[in-house]
């Protein structure tokens, strides 16, 4: 622990027994009591700290407290300290309170003001904070230093604001600034200790140890490696102690070669305190000279654990908040410059920086993205995810789309986008407010529309994304959007999206049920590049459920689709070699073309994946629905809207739009998985709640369960009734002689299921097709049976 051996070396051992029994009360002086902290309302407090002399006491002895002498000249100075308005912006710590000192510092405030106990700014600074406001920190300490702050100045206990940062446990990251401003790590308060010796927190010991013996000792000591390694740690060449600099002193001594190395790495320290402090004027002056300067490393950056990296100027700057100065930066630096945040562990800048600009402006953080190199990002979808969590615009998913190709429809392993993401983080707040925050996904295919992009709109499509003819906030989808804008070859696509994607639907469908006849009839170029959730093609499905005559005829039509792959990477053929004592499908594929070395997310070939999951996968794959329980659950919703609203178009459209599951499937589904996120209520009961006789009507007529009970609740207790009775208890009369109209066995329009015991059989064709199966790998053929309902497919939502 180099740490504790440097304190020895610079101080008696002597002075170490007493301070276990002193520690437990040696913060107390500046200890304030939080009051209030939310990074996400810029104008709200994070921290109130507000002094009293009992807190301002900390410990002379072991067994007896000093109590301050309240004079009248104490009484004044505290008045003046805390009504000052530095003292204000500080205790108030904003994130944007370093701008509120900086105006008050070049206004001519006096920065080195004292309190009743002679502490300053800086003191004040080092109050107890969450780690996540320690950068709003920093910025205040570099403005007071670049306003002349006496950074060594002690407290009437000696105690500079290094100590007194060890003594309430801050962040490492502080103690770095705090040092590079020129706080002198060695200097020792009444008590003979050091800051290291108040720390208990390792890295913040480490940082010290790092800066040790700080950059005035090593030029007094003239230490020219020290001193070389301490410029390169950001410390502030320009700083001044008793009224002379530090380079003046370094020509008093007379070392030629320190002083060269000062005078050699002024400008460049310079730029990094301005930068750090927020001058953005002056910054610009600075790199209109010489822009390389901007590219400035700090070598003595210690990531939390005390693992020491390069660090680049840009990015302290931003970490701390200085978002005018980093784009001035930013014009002559890489924003995609690998970060090391830990063993192995590179980072893009930009990427990294979504986590620091909360409180960046708009134009700030669509920069961030627009000049930057994603081509090495791997989780494209966390990183979407990440910049709706942190409140970046939908312009810099749009930036992401356009500008560099990455695909919004994209799904994790469980079938999820980023809309359905978003739509289950958000699920709690109320319709409006949700629908707003979807609006992040929902703006870029409203924006391609617009712009008449189609071809990006058809790939979108083909994926089984279910969201492109979408709503905005002002009631306008994306063909009407389209239209308005004269993009007429966009608005048609958009208008037969719906029929395109219902084929979709069913060719998947007919491939499940074994109905060839029907399945050739869909297939076509563009219908066998379209897939389901989990981005599976139509050969794939044939594969899954074992259809070696559908397999044959996509084969021998459609050969660009045999190595296609799934959302994780997965052919057809990978698929294949999963199936158990089903070698026919494997050759079948291979004779064809299929490429045996194709290799999936995880890197491996058909073969090896084999080797490693074999049948677990498959029966995974045929119940998985991939994100079908976020569509049904975001579908009920819709037409819980719908009904509420009165909307029969809106209700019309939703109907004949839901192609994977029918209306008496939503109670089924919302049972397994979300019923503790919603009060399920039947939507023909819904339409009773709010009047809509004629929707009730409409949603009956198209398979709507008229016999599916519902709780209703009276003065006395609550009972399950059928909708005939609901209506008349509502005096719905209208809607009540229309169930008693129905015809008592009328048959609903469904999709049929087919029977479990053929659910892998397949119909034989109606004509011979080439290069048929020999009789006996053929299964044997059943009666042509109706298609099921698909389990993943592809639908439009309007």
């Amino acid at each position: 622990m180099t740490w504790v051996a440097g304190s020895l070396r610079r101080r008696p051992l002597k002075r170490l027994i007493s301070s276990a029994l002193r520690f437990y009360c040696a913060g107390l002086k500046y200890l304030m009591t939080p009051h209030c902290h939310d990074d996400s309302v810029t104008d709200q407090c994070l921290f109130s700290a507000r002094k009293s002399p009992t807190t301002a006491m900390s410990v002379k002895s072991d067994n007896e407290m000093d109590t301050p002498k309240e004079d009248n000249n104490n009484e004044i100075k505290s008045d003046a300290f805390v009504q000052s308005r530095i003292y204000s912006a500080i205790a108030q710590l904003r994130p944007h309170s370093w701008k509120e000192v900086a105006a008050l510092v070049n206004e001519g405030e006096d920065v080195n003001l004292r309190g009743a106990y002679n502490e300053t700014y800086l003191h004040v600074l080092a109050a107890p904070r969450p780690d996540d406001a320690i950068p709003h920190v920093e910025a205040i300490a570099y403005v007071l230093s670049e306003g002349g702050v006496d950074v060594n100045a002690k407290d009437q206990e000696g105690n500079t604001v290094l100590h007194v940062s060890a003594m309430n446990d801050m962040n490492h990251r502080l103690a770095a600034a705090l040092l590079r401003i020129g706080v002198d790590p060695c200097l020792l308060n009444n008590e003979d200790q050091d800051a290291i010796d108040l720390s208990s927190n390792d890295d913040f010991k480490r940082q010290i140890t790092l800066f040790d013996p700080g950059l005035w000792r090593a030029v007094n000591q003239k230490n020219k490696v020290t001193v070389a390694k301490l410029v390169k740690y950001f410390c502030k060449v320009d700083a001044m102690k008793d009224g002379k600099s530090l380079l003046e002193m370094s020509r008093e001594l007379g070392n030629k070669h320190i002083t060269k190395s000062l005078e050699k790495y002024r400008k460049t320290s310079e730029v990094v305190h301005t930068a750090l402090s927020g001058n953005s004027e002056k910054l610009k002056d600075l790199v209109a000279k010489d822009s390389s300067l901007c590219q400035v490393m700090c070598d003595g950056y210690l990531l939390d654990g005390g693992q020491q990296v390069s660090w680049p100027l840009l990015a302290e700057t931003i970490r701390v908040g200085m978002y005018d100065c980093a784009k001035i930066l930013m014009q002559h630096c890489s924003i995609s410059e690998p970060l090391e945040l830990g063993p192995g562990l590179k980072v893009p800048l930009c990427v990294w920086a979504t986590d620091f600009v909360t409180f960046a402006d708009t134009d700030f953080k669509m920069e961030l993205f627009q000049k930057a190199d994603l081509t090495c990002v791997e989780n494209r979808l966390d990183l979407m995810y990440r910049l709706w969590r942190k409140r970046f615009p939908s312009g810099v998913l749009e930036v992401l789309v356009l500008q560099h190709g990455w695909d919004p429809t994209q799904r994790d392993p469980n079938g999820y986008t980023l809309r359905d993401l978003i739509f289950m983080d958000t699920l709690h707040l109320p319709r409006e407010e949700m629908l707003e925050n979807v609006a992040f996904v929902d703006q870029v295919f409203l924006k391609l529309a617009a712009n008449g992009d189609k071809e990006k709109l058809e790939t979108f499509a083909v994926t089984g994304y279910e969201y492109i003819n979408v709503i905005d906030l002002n009631g306008r989808t994306s063909m009407e959007l389209a239209e308005e804008n004269g993009q007429i070859e966009c608005a048609e696509f958009l208008k037969k999206l719906p029929t395109l994607q219902a084929n979709a639907s069913r060719l998947h469908t007919c491939i499940r049920a074994a109905n060839l006849q029907e399945a050739r009839e869909l297939m076509d170029v563009h219908m066998m590049r379209a897939r389901d959730r989990a981005g599976r093609t139509a050969l794939h499905k044939a594969i899954l459920y074992e259809k070696i005559f559908i397999t044959n005829h996509i084969v021998q039509n459609f050969k660009d689709v045999l190595d296609h792959q799934d959302s994780t990477g997965k052919t057809a053929l990978h698929y294949a070699r999963c199936m158990k004592d089903r070698e026919d499908l494997v050759e079948l594929l291979v004779q064809a073309g299929a490429n045996q070395n194709i290799k999936d997310q995880d890197g491996l070939t058909p073969s090896e994946f084999a080797e490693k999951f074999e049948r677990d996968f498959i029966e995974l794959e045929r119940t998985k629905e991939y994100g079908g329980d976020i569509y049904i659950l975001e579908r009920y919703l819709a037409f819980s809207a719908a009904i509420q609203l009165g909307d029969a178009d809106q209700l019309r459209t939703m109907v004949e739009s839901l192609l994977q599951y029918d209306l008496n499937d939503f109670k089924t589904h919302l049972e397994q998985s979300h019923m503790d996120q919603i009060q399920y209520r039947s939507l023909v009961f819904l339409c009773i709640d709010h009047g809509q006789t004629e929707m009730a009507k409409y949603l009956i007529s198209v398979g709507a369960d008229c016999n599916e009970p519902g709780l209703v609740y009276t003065e006395e207790d609550s009972q399950l009734v059928l909708p005939i009775d609901y209506a008349n208890m509502m005096q719905d009369y209208d809607l009540v002689e229309f169930i008693q109209n129905l015809p008592i066995d009328e048959e609903r329009p469904s999709v049929p299921i087919e029977q479990e015991n053929s659910e892998f059989a397949e119909v034989a064709p109606n004509e011979p097709i080439e290069q048929q199966p020999q009789p006996e790998q053929q299964e044997q053929q059943p009666q042509q049976q109706p298609p099921p309902k698909a389990t993943s497919s592809a639908c439009v939502i309007l």
